[in-house]
């Protein structure tokens, strides 16, 4: 499976990679200023083509939770024989604690800002949007960014969350982490968002993020009891790799490019018909 690495300064205790599930392979280094990447392409096109899609760890989470999802969406286009494939990209937030320091939060959302911006540059032509999964912390940086006055929102096609607390924090949660809530005023509604996002919950199992937590009105929430197919709950971590729920959210992003395909295909034939 080839890697994407990234280096960057070591105060900021931040180590960015890019799982990159294809073919092809590159690598990249992030200058000290933080205003600049560095892609040295390894094959003849130096750009990328397929769908993007970026995940988002939470706390404490690996950025190798992401092979579960890239493995089976890379076997469902290819035994499908579909006429796109996925590029499935890991963000590696070196396994911080951003559930419980609202400093990891601020800066993990301006990286995620700038990891759009970058990946958005190698594709040529531009991506239709891209697709964003985030697991429980990782759900919370990908909302904040849709607040951010300085980012471009329509570059986003899909959210999924697994095991988010949308809502608020948890009861115990320490005053920093629930300051951010408010800072950011995540318990307000997304008003006028175009993304379809998705709110997936792990069930009872999941004592670290209540199911009640990952309600919210923007989001179209599902617990792991209710989608068909899949026969256990998951836990917080188990919500990553479960195999059964894992094959159901790589359906959902396979179906949802293939509608998305499908209109593409339907206006080329309408165009040409007209003319």
């Amino acid at each position: 499976m080839p890697f994407l690495f990234f280096t960057v300064p070591a105060f900021t205790q931040l180590i960015f990679s890019l799982v990159a599930i294809t073919v092809r392979f590159f690598r990249g280094v992030i200058n000290p200023d933080w205003n600049s990447i560095s892609l040295h392409c390894c094959w003849s096109s130096g750009h990328l083509s397929g769908i993007p899609v970026i995940f988002v760890p939470g706390n404490a989470g690996s950025v190798r939770q992401v092979r579960s999802l890239g493995s089976l969406l890379q076997n469902k286009t290819e035994s499908r024989k579909e006429p796109f494939h996925f590029n499935v990209f890991g963000i590696d937030f070196n396994e911080e604690l951003s559930g419980i320091a609202g400093m990891y939060l601020e800066r993990q959302i301006r990286y995620l800002r700038f990891v759009v911006d970058q990946v958005w540059q190698i594709y040529h032509p531009s991506p239709k949007g891209l697709i964003l999964v985030g697991h429980s912390m990782g759900g919370i940086v990908i909302r904040s960014l849709l607040r951010d006055p300085n980012f471009n929102p329509s570059r986003i096609a899909l959210i999924i969350t697994l095991g988010t607390p949308h809502k608020s924090p948890r009861k115990n949660a320490l005053i920093i982490i629930e300051q951010f809530y408010s800072d950011n005023n995540l318990t307000k509604n997304l008003k006028g968002s175009h993304v379809p996002m998705i709110s997936i919950s792990g069930g009872l199992k999941d004592i670290l993020v209540p199911e009640h937590l990952s309600v919210d009105t923007d989001f179209y929430h599902f617990s792991t009891t209710a989608i068909d197919g899949v026969e256990a709950e998951a836990d917080h971590l188990c919500i990553v790799w479960c195999n059964q729920l894992v094959r159901k959210v790589s359906i959902t992003i396979a179906i949802y490019q293939v509608t998305v395909y499908f209109l593409i295909f339907l206006k080329k034939r309408l165009e040409l018909k007209i003319a």
